[in-house]
């Protein structure tokens, strides 16, 4: 039997052979996991998407739908300081514009953005939600809360004014709405159609003001895709500053377009209207996202004005106290159209003092009631001695009684030049 080959000294020690294709070996075992399926896959790439989002250490909750962007193959733009020149291109308007649910703007005809007002919370105010209330007119948890708030006292609640009033303020929805833009940066074409979001503050008030200047000779129609005197203009701008301070120097000037904007552009831009790119939320999402899971102070036994929010067992209840949607002289139980026939409220519970709806709609706050006429009791009559004796008839002066005597009583008309 011969001796395998000795080794040399210091050197790595012989491999054992590892089973090759036509030698036996054992069978390898399948994992407890597949991860050949799909949707584990995609679960993975929505953890990194996730993480992708978090890496420069802000997390906040923004205005846009960033997935729906990626989905739609479009680009968001980013900030940055710096010399621009844009064209804005139009698309067509969808049923979730604010402009529509208006019943300024028709689904299907032409616009070029889409805005929309917010309030800010969260840590440091970094994370936006629509407010519902500004934007669509709909009820809105903040604006309930703020509504609730300006009718405290500040000590009641354990706080100083100033304190209540930066919390009232805090809770106000933007002052400028947030517009969405489709953009083309002439400079970084080959970035393709962007979407951009943009406070109002910055660009479609100078885009207004520039639009309606004196010297075009008429509104400027900025968005038209065309070109020529006639046709849109391409926008001129630079930003300074820094994100927290940003300046857009009211440098917004228009150049005459050359050329047309390209029908790619304008295809890509009416596949998808902006406003379904907005983070839109239900009323329970805004309710959420504006307690954090806290119990409103209404409904932790506070006392006082509760803005109509008082507990169901109370027996009267001027407006809405889910809501507040029927104003402040309407009876919930009267005119809520998502009661049951025998007071149910939306939130559940039975409203005490339910009057059927066949009764007529009248206001219930017992001070717009119609108050019946005071009794009057009859005044007995003086005795005859008692009664005073009757004046002499008045008697009117007598005419002409000079050139400032008065006639009847009444001081002489002056005329013109006297």
């Amino acid at each position: 039997m011969a001796l395998p080959p000795r080794r040399a000294p210091g050197g790595p020690p012989p491999q054992p052979a590892r089973p090759g294709p036509t030698q036996a070996g054992p069978t390898q075992q399948r994992s407890r996991v597949d991860w050949s399926d799909p949707n584990r896959r995609a679960s993975l790439v929505r953890r990194g998407e996730q993480s992708n989002r978090t890496k420069d250490g802000m997390i906040y909750q923004g205005l846009v739908d960033r997935d729906r962007v990626k989905q739609a193959g479009l680009t968001l733009w980013e900030w940055s300081v710096g010399k621009k020149y844009w064209a804005v291109v139009p698309y067509l308007v969808g049923p979730n514009d604010p402009e529509v649910l208006a019943g300024r703007l028709q689904v299907g005809e032409g616009t070029y953005t889409s805005g929309v007002y917010f309030h800010r919370h969260g840590p440091n105010g970094m994370d936006k939600i629509v407010c519902l209330s500004k934007t669509f007119g709909q009820p809105c948890p903040f604006c309930e809360y703020r509504q609730w708030l300006d009718g405290q006292d500040a000590t009641t609640l354990g706080m100083t004014d100033q304190a209540l009033d930066d919390l009232i303020k805090s809770l106000l929805p933007s002052r400028y709405a947030a517009f969405l833009y489709y953009i083309i940066d002439w400079d970084a074409e080959g970035k393709g159609l962007q979407v951009a979001e943009i406070s109002g503050l910055f660009f479609e008030q100078a885009l207004q003001r520039q639009a309606y200047s004196e010297r075009g000779g008429g509104y400027i129609a900025f968005m038209d895709p065309g070109a020529g005197p006639d046709g849109g203009r391409d926008i001129e701008f630079e930003i300074k500053g820094s994100k927290a301070k940003q300046d857009w120097g009211r440098g917004v000037a228009f150049r005459e377009r050359r050329a047309a904007i390209p029908n790619h552009y304008l295809d890509k831009a009416a596949e998808l209207s902006l406003d379904e790119l907005w983070n839109i939320p239900d009323y329970q999402t805004a309710y959420d996202a504006c307690w954090q899971g806290q119990q409103p102070p209404w409904e932790q036994g506070q006392q006082g004005d509760q803005g109509g929010r008082s507990d169901p067992q109370q027996a009267q209840h001027y407006e809405c106290f889910c809501i507040g949607q029927y104003g402040s002289f309407q009876d919930c139980t009267t005119t809520c159209p998502d009661g049951g026939p025998q007071g149910e409220c939306i939130r559940g519970g039975v409203v005490e003092g339910f009057r059927p709806v066949e009764e007529p709609d009248i206001p219930s706050n017992p001070a717009l009631q119609p108050q019946p006429e005071p009794v009057r009791e009859p005044v007995a009559a003086p005795p005859e001695q008692a009664k005073p004796p009757k004046a002499p008839p008045r008697t009117l002066p007598p005419r002409g009684g000079g050139a400032g005597a008065s006639v009847g009583g009444k001081p002489p008309l002056l005329r013109r030049g006297q």
